[in-house]
């Protein structure tokens, strides 16, 4: 299994820039290929945050994601 870079808790932003978002939650999801051989562990990272006194959330790829400066 893929072992994330980030922990919940943390305070994120999407590469391409936004909000600050705090992760809530890390699922990893494994895919199988044909025969079983190979696996591709993919990080999927639930976060959450503020639009003025609405909460929203959103789930986004590792990849997608640094940690907020």
């Amino acid at each position: 299994m893929a072992k994330s870079n980030f922990e919940i808790g943390d305070i994120v932003t999407l590469k391409s820039g936004g909000p600050k978002m705090t992760i809530k939650e890390i699922k990893t999801r494994e895919f199988l290929f044909a025969g079983g051989s190979n696996e591709l562990d993919v990080n999927k990272i639930k976060t959450q945050w503020f639009e003025g006194s609405e909460i929203k959330s959103g789930e986004f790829s590792e990849p997608q994601l640094e940690l907020s400066k």
